[in-house]
């Protein structure tokens, strides 16, 4: 992913129903992003 201009690698998971979910590895300032996978 990248974020901020920042480039990071991530793990996503999917659950039982489908569901991805990707959790950083560190804290977020508040505000908007544009994720790009």
């Amino acid at each position: 992913m990248q974020y901020g201009g920042t480039k990071e690698v991530l793990t996503a998971t999917k659950d039982a129903t489908g569901n991805w979910s990707v959790t950083p590895t560190g804290t977020w300032a508040d505000g908007d992003y544009t994720l790009t996978v």
